[in-house]
């Protein structure tokens, strides 16, 4: 179950198991339900962001920057995200863009290549950022 928020997620896994119970009620079946995956959704750090985007501005290969976005719903890294800050940490996404012929989650997703070297930089960048400055 993946939802745009954290609560849209559970409404959405609550409504399935809602929906599911009463079906298999309703025609004298025995159900279970088990959820083997989920993420939560996060919010970046806006600090932490921002020394990503001035990182990136000096990197070649980046042409645009977006400062910030919704995630549009919860991804692997989102764990990730959560338990730093919930111990006190920063966090934020990086996400670098391509050019490739499909979305993400998709039969046609391909990684363009060049774009690793070009992340790469950008998250070096931002390290020494913040080595110098901490934020």
């Amino acid at each position: 179950m993946r939802g745009e928020t954290t609560h849209l997620k559970e409404y959405m896994s609550d409504r399935a198991d809602t929906v599911i119970e009463s079906a298999a009620a309703m025609h004298d079946c025995e159900v279970r339900v088990e959820t083997t995956a989920e993420a939560p959704s996060a919010e970046s750090d806006a600090d932490l962001a921002a020394v990503v985007s001035d990182a990136a501005a000096d990197v070649a290969g980046v042409d645009s920057r977006l400062d910030s976005a919704d995630l549009g719903g919860s991804e692997d890294a989102t764990y990730l995200m959560e338990r730093v800050q919930s111990h006190g940490g920063l966090a934020t996404f990086v996400g670098v863009g391509t050019d490739h012929p499909g979305g993400h989650h998709t039969p046609t997703f391909d990684v363009d290549e060049r774009s690793l070297a070009i992340g790469v930089d950008v998250i070096a960048g931002a390290i020494e950022r913040l080595g110098e400055n901490p934020v």
